[in-house]
């Protein structure tokens, strides 16, 4: 493992956040290897879906799990689906979406990379089937446009990304229920790449979210830093809204890699910008997105550790895939979590990683992530043994809690420091006590009382591994956090 690196040295934590958001509830097997398990993943209500793009021959499948399926809030497999006519080295899969009674998946490897589209319908051929209702594919098609690369489903409208359409310009296929016959999925709309730029990669990510679709071209914009556009439908027609840039420019950033949107929150990965990767938040205010925040990839402990690589948001946080991620093993990869109050965002743990699975290198935990109501789901593909693995975590209602205004702060210094160094700390926080939090939300050291003043000098730490831990300060109805680096 290569030495580790500071990014980022000081990340304060907002109140109302937690140590540990999520906890994991079960875990699933599929006793098969190099399948691509976990190309990509999404989660409605009480089902899940997960892309499989390298199952039987590069064909690829869906795995469908269903809550409770076991008992006990736990998640089991509901069908494996498989699409009609496919080829070896078709892909299927590795693009899922899901909304109602449907799912779409994108399968680029179809007619030599043409590209192609499957929607599946819950009832389709009895209850809870899950059967095939569509096959989409593009109104004009070549070799290597890799249609499907992206897919999103919403209600009555789907969208396709095709990303290395025309050279690698890219386009977005939308469809619409009903559209041409009932029951049918008819194309409605073809939207091109606005700045027509050879390989700009327009399609890369495609999400719909209400009457706005998000559309990422990782390979646009200056030096190929990456764009995202947003249009908004009006009139049954979707038109450009605006279009989004990061605030800094890096080339080959891959800004629009992936997208998460919440409300009026948008969060946009660009998991090349500096090495290894961040993310860039924005709030919509008046039509147009501002940026809130760019969060670095934090404790960074190689080069390219893809973070951003995948995005989901949970109700006032922000998921955060990595999943070359070094802090647990070579290439082991971490979800990271952050919470977002008052347009503040700030670092608030980490899903809790299953260190007993990891038994080699590239684990890739965090390349797909996805959450509904209180649950979240990470595959992960064990592409070195002869099974794969989806982890499956329910809303951790233990954590740390804040139970105070915004206005109390905390100072700790020196930080980062060494193992076995010794910290001082200033809090507004009178007659207070602190302990020390790892990421998986496990108290690692004993309560140390602070004196009336909410002041604590020359304390000695315990012996802690190199990482990112938390100081929890509280006392009869306050709490505060704040992030201590040990290097």
């Amino acid at each position: 493992m290569k030495k580790l690196t500071l990014l980022s040295c000081l990340l304060f934590i907002y109140l109302g956040a937690s140590a540990q958001v999520f906890k994991q509830l079960n875990k699933q097997s599929v006793k098969k290897a190099d399948i691509g398990y976990g190309a990509d993943a999404a989660m409605q209500g009480s089902i899940c879906v997960v892309g499989a793009d390298g199952d039987n021959s590069r064909k690829g499948s869906l795995f469908v799990y269903y809550q409770n399926k076991n008992g006990n809030d736990s998640w089991g497999l509901q069908k494996n689906i498989k699409a009609e006519d496919l080829e070896a080295g078709s892909r299927c899969g590795g693009s899922v979406s899901l909304s109602g009674d449907y799912i779409i998946a994108g399968a680029t490897g179809v007619n030599k990379g043409a590209g192609a589209a499957y929607i599946f319908n819950k009832n389709e051929g009895g209850n809870d089937n899950w059967g095939q209702v569509k096959k989409l594919i593009p109104s004009s098609t070549n070799t290597k446009w890799y249609y499907g690369s992206s897919v999103s489903i919403l209600n009555n409208t789907a969208a396709v990304g095709s990303k290395s359409q025309d050279g690698g310009v890219g386009a977005v296929y939308i469809y619409e229920k009903d559209k041409g016959g009932d029951n049918n999925w008819g194309e409605s709309q073809l939207i091109k790449a606005p700045q027509q730029k050879t390989e700009g990669s327009f399609g890369e990510k495609v999400l719909l979210y209400g009457n706005r679709l998000f559309v990422g071209a990782s390979s646009d914009g200056k030096n190929a830093t990456g764009l995202v556009y947003v249009y908004i439908k009006f009139a049954g027609s979707w038109s450009l809204q605006t279009t989004i840039t990061p605030s800094e420019s890096f080339d080959n950033a891959l800004f629009g890699w992936s997208i998460a949107v919440k409300d009026d929150y948008l969060a946009v990965g660009a998991i090349h910008h500096n090495g290894n990767g961040a993310v860039f938040v924005y709030k919509k205010e008046n039509g147009k997105y501002k940026e809130i925040k760019k969060i670095d990839d934090p404790v960074s402990q190689n080069y390219e550790e893809r973070f951003g690589y995948s995005l989901n948001f949970y109700k006032d946080y922000l998921l955060i895939g990595s999943p070359s991620k070094e802090d647990h093993g070579d290439k082991a990869g971490a979800v990271l979590v952050y919470s977002i109050n008052n347009d503040k965002v700030t670092a608030a743990g980490e899903v809790p990683f299953p260190k007993n699975d990891v038994l080699f290198e590239g684990f890739n935990f965090g390349k797909s992530i996805a959450t509904a109501d209180q649950y979240l789901v990470v595959p992960v593909p064990n592409y070195y043994l002869n099974y794969s693995l989806v982890y499956f975590f329910k809303q951790d209602n233990t954590g740390i809690a804040s139970i105070t205004s915004k206005d109390n702060s905390v100072k700790i210094y020196p930080n980062p420091v060494s193992s076995l160094g010794s910290i001082n700390i200033d809090s507004k926080i009178k007659d207070g006590s602190f302990s020390i939090i790892d990421l998986n939300g496990k108290n690692v050291s004993k309560e140390i009382r602070l004196d009336d003043n909410g002041q604590g000098r020359n304390i000695q730490l315990p012996n802690l591994p190199k990482g990112t831990y938390f100081i929890q300060i509280k006392s009869n109805n306050e709490s505060i956090s704040e992030t201590l680096i040990i290097k």
